[in-house]
């Protein structure tokens, strides 16, 4: 990817995931407490894995200290300006470069991340052993190669998973999947839709077009988004754009 396209891209999540983490993987602590999960009352050690520009980093802060790591140089410069601790924002890189001892953290995002790696599994299992027993693993990926298009190249994924793909992948004796389920479900028609249109009308179109869309469309698509994480409370979905796993590494 240019940079020109990088820096579009990054700055636009960060508006784009502090809202729509608000809740969900963003809530770590509460969901996965000692009440609910394994982890106990107290401050947590926290990794986000392909940190960006720090978006998640400020919110996972609230529960703990919270680390960030990117192989990006460009991102890490943004990420500095963007979360104040930069001595917790390292360089590093999926599956053999990251700069953290085995069984360092609590929980571990790793949000649109694996399907950029040429190795996931190794990418998994690096992962895994960074966390601490009784720790957790919260893993996002785009689904569905029938969704691939030109902006899959563009943002250079190498995949794009199924739920079923993405559980064989986190299939590890030293772990349990907690949760795992689709989600962006509601807009999983239109976004179809207009995937495969754009496929068969602008084949060539390489231009990355992650920007923002205009505020009513922007709110539209959020309020949806609330109403999918109060579904994924007590259920999962059956297909969706996105799927999410949530996996505790074993005491």
């Amino acid at each position: 990817m240019s940079t020109n396209a990088y820096l579009r891209y990054r700055i636009n999540m960060v508006v784009y995931w502090k809202k729509r983490h608000r809740g969900g993987c963003s809530r770590p602590h509460s969901r996965y407490n000692s009440g609910g999960g394994g982890l106990t009352n107290r401050p947590l050690k926290l990794l986000d894995i392909g940190c960006g520009c720090g978006a998640m980093l400020k919110t996972l802060s609230k529960y703990g200290t919270a680390y960030g790591t990117d192989m990006s140089d460009t991102a890490l410069a943004f990420c500095n300006i963007e979360y104040s601790n930069k001595d917790q924002v390292k360089k590093g890189y999926l599956p053999d470069g990251l700069p953290f001892e085995p069984e360092s953290f609590d929980i571990i995002t790793i949000l649109d991340v694996l399907e950029h790696t040429e190795n996931d599994k190794a990418s998994v299992a690096t992962t895994l052993r960074l966390l601490n027993p009784g720790g957790f693993m919260i893993a996002t990926v785009p689904a569905y190669m029938s969704l691939w298009s030109n902006k899959d190249i563009v943002v250079e994924h190498k995949r794009r998973y199924t739920r079923r793909s993405l559980l064989k992948l986190l299939e590890n004796e030293n772990c349990e999947i907690v949760k795992a389920t689709y989600f962006n479900s509601i807009l999983l028609p239109p976004i179809f839709v207009f995937r495969k249109l754009n496929n068969i009308l602008r084949p060539n179109h390489m231009e990355n077009d992650n920007n923002l869309p205009n505020g009513f469309i922007n709110a539209l698509f959020l309020n949806v988004m609330r109403i999918e994480r109060w579904i994924l409370q007590k259920h999962r979905f059956p297909m969706g754009v996105s799927v999410m796993a949530v996996a505790r590494k074993k005491t």
